[in-house]
């Protein structure tokens, strides 16, 4: 497995990913056709095994208070996506994307 930053050219592994994991949950019907862009920096990174998108995080940053997260004090981020292909659960990906 690789953990990377995301390029455009994985917007399709990364919209299938996202589908297919959020398929069996409450957010089923949040169906994204397109992988959204960020107003701030962001941290996009994306597990790849065997050329497959199997997982995801796409988290949002502050550069200046409040900009995006309007709860407690000093900057914050904010996680939009962050999902794991259902075929790949329990095998550590999120683990994995979190020593990136």
């Amino acid at each position: 497995m690789e953990i990377r930053a995301y390029r455009p050219e994985d917007e399709i592994g990364w919209v299938r990913c996202r589908v297919l994991a959020f398929l069996d949950s409450a957010y089923y019907d949040n169906v994204l056709t397109a992988k959204e862009h960020y107003e701030n920096q962001a941290i996009e990174l994306i597990a790849i095994t065997d050329q497959t998108v199997v997982g995801l995080i796409d988290v949002e940053y502050e550069n200046e208070e409040r900009s995006i997260c309007f709860q407690g004090s000093g900057l914050g981020g904010m996680i939009w996506h962050i999902a794991v292909h259902p075929d790949y659960r329990r095998q550590g990906i999120a683990r994995a994307t979190d020593r990136s």
